[in-house]
């Protein structure tokens, strides 16, 4: 937490010194059906019994209306990824700068509908099978969540796309991986990091 209102610490951060924090417990409150997030260090919290239990009949009928919520919000994801998706030409081979946004804003609405699935089912290997399942991803195996189609369809857009790769940005503006793929950079790093990390804490948790 920092010790000071945010704008006083940002001025400190840029005149090259150490911000002013300390760590702190936080409350934090979240309603999934509003989506609106409540979080603060700044409470005093004391901890009282419960005033009230619900009942077994209220309990079920909170797990119904939580699964009735969750498919209603759901149906909603879904509705926007198709009409984003229905708004890309993917038989055009020349697109401008329009078409990328389309593409991209399509993108966009399958990572959000991910996103909530993955929230949903919690992240393990099997919660990830569930929601991949859900986005209509097919190609599932033993180890998972299966992205080989998913490079290969890539990569076969790329190569029949007229998109040449100047030598020069080489390292800047793409890579060539191993397996003879173009990548970005930035997207290969993230990539890699985020491979690396998902082991990382896998390994801690065996241990623990």
């Amino acid at each position: 937490m920092f010790d000071f209102a945010f704008e006083e610490p940002y001025s400190v951060i840029k005149q090259g010194f150490k911000r002013p924090e300390h760590m702190s417990n936080s409350l934090y409150l979240e309603w999934f059906s509003g989506r609106v997030v409540v979080e603060s260090g700044d409470y005093e919290l004391r901890i009282s019994e419960p005033a009230w239990h619900m009942t077994d009949e209220q309990d079920r009928q909170r797990a119904e209306d939580a699964i009735e919520g969750f498919h209603s919000f759901m149906g909603r994801m879904t509705e926007a990824t198709d009409q984003a998706t229905e708004k890309v030409d993917y038989e055009k081979e020349d697109w401008d700068e329009f078409g990328y946004e389309r593409f991209m804003n399509e993108s966009d609405a399958k990572t959000d509908k991910f996103t909530e699935l993955l929230d949903k089912f919690r992240h393990d290997e099997a919660s990830f099978n569930k929601a991949a399942n859900e986005m209509g991803w097919k190609e599932i195996d033993d180890e998972g969540l299966s992205n080989e189609s998913f490079e290969t369809e890539q990569q076969e857009w790329i190569e029949a796309s007229d998109v040449e790769f100047e030598p020069a940005t080489e390292g800047v503006d793409w890579i060539r991986i191993e397996k003879g793929d173009l990548h970005h950079p930035i997207q290969q790093q993230c990539f890699t990091h985020g491979i690396a990390l998902t082991k990382e804490l896998k390994d801690q948790l065996e241990e623990s």
